[in-house]
């Protein structure tokens, strides 16, 4: 709803102007839950099953669609539309005295989000053993692939993510996902 207000508003503004393009950015923020599994007695259950993957993808679905409800509006003005930014953050980092991190980005492998429902769009993609231990921020590398032409087509841009996890953290750990959407405008 928020990019909806802002390209309205900003298409009246420079068409009242007489303005040529604009240009804007549309930060996004979601705190995404991971649960432990305990420090006493690990679950002995497979990563995948301890920790399921689509905790992390819903939520980075969330975090990226909360721009993105365009229902009945007309979008025809939005001349360019990417991902510009993905950053994951550990919010509640603990250490314990020897100076080891207890929460971290560890129990990720690999993460690659796409956007889109029929002909899917990478737009982000780490590397493989990006997500070592200690690590508590991740710039997600974005692919800035244009996503205007997917974004007209469409009531809303679906959002997925394939995410390949770990071992599941010991620690219910809360990590943050910042992302930015950049938004072209054209009045004409």
């Amino acid at each position: 709803m928020r990019l909806v207000l802002l390209v309205l508003a900003s298409v009246s503004a420079a068409a009242a102007m007489g303005c040529g393009p604009i240009a804007t950015d549309i930060p996004s923020s979601k705190e995404i839950d991971v649960p432990g599994t305990g420090i006493g007695n690990p679950n002995p259950l497979a990563p995948d099953v301890a920790f399921p993957a689509d905790v992390i993808g819903q939520a980075l679905a969330e975090s990226i669609q909360q721009s993105f409800d365009t229902s009945g509006y007309d979008k025809s003005h939005v001349s360019s539309l990417t991902l510009t930014k993905l950053k994951l953050t550990v919010t509640n980092p603990e250490e314990q005295p020897a100076g080891h991190q207890l929460k971290d980005l560890s129990f990720l492998q690999k993460l690659t989000v796409f956007i889109g429902s029929d002909d899917k769009i990478k737009v982000a993609e780490s590397g493989d053993g990006d997500f070592t231990k200690g690590l508590l921020d991740y710039d997600v590398p974005v692919t800035k692939a244009e996503l205007a032409d997917a974004f007209k087509a469409s009531d809303s841009l679906d959002m997925s993510s394939d995410v390949q996890v770990g071992d599941p953290p010991r620690f219910d750990t809360k990590v943050n996902c910042d992302s930015n959407v950049h938004v072209e405008l054209s009045v004409f």
